[in-house]
């Protein structure tokens, strides 16, 4: 919390005193000045009022889950990017993200494989089935629903 986080930054690191009755007057002297910070930090809209009017997009949490919505794009040629594989699978609906694999070694040379998430899991299917085993810039395409990878073992 922001607040507690100021609040804590402007008090000392230790208070010491040695009369209980001086304890509890510095308590409350704490919650006191703790209270009178809350009231204070109160978020403002005014900030947001230049942006009356426009269009905004918010993101909501999707409502199915990403292994509906994530397909798996293999047999990639060397040359397709992120924004190809994304405007090839934007006709089969809306696209939250598209992502070439690229080489640890060489972050210029693709992998040959890629990610597409739809926004909508009917979207997802239509997508494997008009693109799997299809020819597209020179290669037979795979295109399947992408699957959680499975778990690690903790490397101890």
């Amino acid at each position: 919390d922001i607040a507690m986080l100021a609040l804590r930054r402007s008090l000392p690191r230790t208070i010491t005193l040695a009369r209980p009755a001086a304890t509890q007057a510095a308590a409350r002297s704490v919650s006191v000045l703790a209270r009178s910070f809350e009231r204070t930090a109160q978020p403002s809209l005014a900030p947001l009022a230049k942006f009356a009017g426009q269009q905004t997009r918010f993101f909501c949490a999707p409502s199915a889950p990403e292994d509906d919505r994530k397909i798996f794009v293999g047999n990639l040629a060397w040359r397709v990017s992120s924004e190809d594989l994304h405007s090839h699978f934007q006709q089969w609906g809306q696209i939250e993200d598209a992502r070439v694999i690229m080489d640890r070694e060489n972050p210029f040379r693709s992998r040959g494989f890629g990610f597409v998430t739809y926004a909508r899991p009917e979207d997802a299917v239509t997508a494997v089935e008009k693109n799997h085993d299809k020819e597209w810039q020179g290669r037979n395409v795979r295109c399947n629903l992408a699957s959680s990878p499975p778990p690690r073992d903790p490397v101890y």
